[in-house]
């Protein structure tokens, strides 16, 4: 293909459509390579980098060499949004099991334990301005969540004007377990800025309208990193690569920390885990190792409040820092150059540098 200027290789990423988001890690991808091209400093009617042109190629191949069928019969009683974010962009896609409407005169058949979970709907993004880049990992994965939330808002409010009666077990999964510990810890203990505050207002306010849950899984569980680093080649994980089944056990079995607004939610939880292994045996035979598998392990005959926190998020978070700190080798070096060279151990760089870290002369 011969070298082109900017404003056609733009013109050519534009075209591909998606507006259901159901190949997100193709728009994201795009979208990094976009805004890797108004980096660059070319001029509209300019040639392209060669770099640049590379990358189109290289993201026309990968998009033309996928051959995948998304079933588009999907039951929404049970939907789990996977929602992810890297260093540069972000992913949010609601997997659901898909029906058998082969036989258009009767109803659709639920879908058993073992189907397949399929893309409803999908969104996704790049941090490309400079504000939202230098956003914090934590910063940028809270943003995941309430992205993700405002997506599953919008398919709740189309999917309750069909159905409005049908009953629903939503749930959203991150891999970011801070994520879940703001939301549940008292606002006042939170150090966020006032942006974060609105995004965690408007997820709690929105779970308890409808009755959602927010829960952690380890990463290599979340799908949702795919499309949130555009990985083109991966694209096919999302489609019936996750069981109704094995989503259940994640959501219920291999969980760190759940936010759940409701109050009684525990007897929903438990009518969703029912098919969930809950003894260290059937969890290990998931492939979980025997001591992941007894911390996953839930009692049978007992119902676990997860009504609060038994240790809010900046507790965790200062109790960690300065365990830390007094394993450092640099902290003790940075408080031997204070007080021995730097005023000594009455000056007041080094009283505070002590009181920072609570560290002994």
């Amino acid at each position: 293909m011969a070298p082109i200027t900017k404003r056609q290789l733009l013109s050519l990423y534009s075209k591909f459509h998606d507006p259901l988001g159901l190949f997100t890690p193709v728009s994201v991808r795009a979208r990094m390579n976009m805004h890797e091209i108004y980096g660059s400093q070319v001029g509209w009617d300019e040639l392209v980098r060669p770099s640049d042109m590379q990358n189109f190629l290289d993201w026309r191949q990968a998009l033309s060499s996928l051959n995948l069928t998304i079933p588009r019969a999907i039951d929404n009683s049970e939907i789990f949004l996977f929602c992810d974010s890297s260093g540069t962009g972000w992913g949010s896609v609601a997997l659901g099991a898909a029906v058998d409407i082969s036989d258009l005169s009767t109803e659709a058949v639920a879908p058993n334990s073992t189907a397949p979970l399929f893309p409803l709907r999908g969104t996704g993004g790049i941090y490309g301005a400079s504000s939202s880049a230098a956003w914090s990992t934590p910063k940028k994965e809270l943003y995941a969540v309430f992205r993700g939330c405002q997506l599953l808002e919008e398919i709740m409010n189309a999917a309750a004007n069909l159905e409005p009666d049908r009953e629903r077990r939503w749930v959203i999964i991150t891999d970011s377990a801070i994520s879940v510990f703001r939301l549940k810890s008292a606002d006042s203990k939170l150090k966020m800025s006032d942006l974060e505050r609105r995004w965690v207002t408007y997820i709690r306010a929105t779970c308890a309208r409808f009755n959602w849950r927010v829960t952690h899984v380890r990463s290599e569980l979340n799908v949702a990193d795919i499309p949130s680093r555009g990985v083109i080649g991966q694209t096919h994980r999302l489609l019936g690569s996750v069981t109704l089944s094995e989503a259940r056990v994640m959501v219920g079995s291999s969980s760190l920390v759940e936010f759940s607004p409701v109050i009684g939610d525990n007897i929903g939880r438990l009518a969703l885990e029912k098919d969930c292994p809950k003894s260290v045996e059937d969890i290990a035979a998931t492939g979980y190792p025997p001591d992941l598998a007894q911390c996953f392990a839930i009692g049978q005959d007992n119902v676990v409040d997860d009504g609060s926190t038994p240790l809010d998020t900046s507790q965790y978070q200062m109790e960690a820092l300065r365990d830390h700190q007094q394993k450092s080798l640099l902290c003790k070096e940075i408080s031997h150059y204070l007080a021995q060279v730097k005023g000594g151990a009455q000056s007041d760089d080094f009283k505070r540098y002590q009181q920072w870290t609570r560290m002994g002369p």
